[in-house]
């Protein structure tokens, strides 16, 4: 198993597995930390290491030590407890990591996300003109080096202003677009749906392989890329502009796809100051495009300057019959 994956599943349970074995408050981190790290071999070989890292660190508070398979001298484990204090005072505890983006989630979504990761997750309410429920901010800002175990607070959606229905429709699609790349359900899908990048044909899906977030490969990767960055917006989180536009105004020169340039579509772009993802006035861009059952039928993608600097050639996605 993966250490740093185990680290955030299970380090507020290790805690409280400290304190209950008598560990107390003001040192159970270090005491969790040093096992953590003594067991890291364990932990990468185990399928399901826990009974063996809460059994090390049973021993390790009650000061019992490790289990020997041979026997070594008195003078060996002179030696071996040398070390070991000395290890003691030069390490240093794990950073923790990284609180990750809630951008595109709504709080139910983010909650179960954070929780897994061994988080306690606080949500309230904030009068917004997005749709309910989406967060607008967490506390800790995303980024911020936070150690499992404490709260995140986060702040969701809450709109009750009668302006905000002027472009609700369009803002809620866009973001169920944006919630799909992340995870959610997906929006509904034309039978056929055209995948275009940078103006350019990519890929021909069925219907229900649009609706597989595996079956479109790069273009997904773009827009999870740039929803994922830490910017240096209040809330770490980029920003998402919606509009309705026909003809459409051409992003960075790039053409738009031929079979629809005279046709009006839900353009989102993620957005952010300066220098977070490369020129504000070419961030990544996404047209949708619907058929007249209000049913996504094309999409086509704008990559922003920073993804287009560092782009590799992009595989088509395979169709699925």
């Amino acid at each position: 198993m993966d250490h740093d994956e185990y680290v955030a599943a299970r380090y507020g349970r290790l805690l409280d597995y400290a304190a209950e074995l008598g560990c107390p408050e003001k040192v159970a981190a270090d005491q969790v930390d040093w096992v953590l790290e003594e067991q890291r071999r364990h932990i990468a070989k185990a399928d399901d290491p826990d009974p063996g890292v809460r059994e090390a660190l049973a021993r390790h508070i009650a000061g019992e030590p490790e289990p020997r398979t041979s026997l070594v001298s008195y003078a060996a484990i002179g030696v071996v407890l040398v070390l070991v204090a000395a290890a003691v005072v030069l390490w240093r505890p794990r950073e923790p990591p990284p609180l990750p983006s809630m951008f595109g989630y709504d709080a139910a979504t983010a909650s179960r996300v954070l929780g897994d990761a061994g988080y306690d997750v606080v949500t309230l309410a904030e009068e917004s003109c997005e749709p309910r429920g989406l967060v607008l901010a967490a506390d800790p800002v995303p980024g911020t080096r936070v150690r499992p175990g404490q709260t995140v607070t986060l702040s969701a959606s809450a709109p009750s202003d009668p302006r905000c229905l002027a472009d609700h429709a369009a803002r809620s699609a866009a973001w169920e677009f944006v919630g799909f790349v992340r995870g959610e359900e997906a929006p509904e899908f034309a039978t056929v749906v055209t995948v275009y990048l940078d103006g350019e044909p990519l890929a021909l899906l069925s219907g229900r392989a649009a609706a597989d977030p595996r079956s479109w490969t790069e273009p997904l990767v773009l827009i999870e890329r740039a929803a994922t960055r830490v910017v240096s917006t209040r809330s770490a989180m980029p920003r998402l502009d919606v509009a309705f536009a026909l003809p459409l105004p051409l992003p960075c020169g790039v053409g738009l796809p031929t079979s629809y340039e005279d046709r009006e579509s839900l353009r989102f772009s993620i957005t952010a100051p300066p220098g977070s993802l490369g020129d504000e006035d070419c961030p990544l861009t996404v047209d949708l495009y619907r058929d007249p059952a209000d049913r996504i039928e094309a999409v086509s993608i704008f990559q922003s300057i920073a993804d287009a600097s560092d782009a590799q050639a992009v595989p088509a996605a395979p169709s699925d019959s």
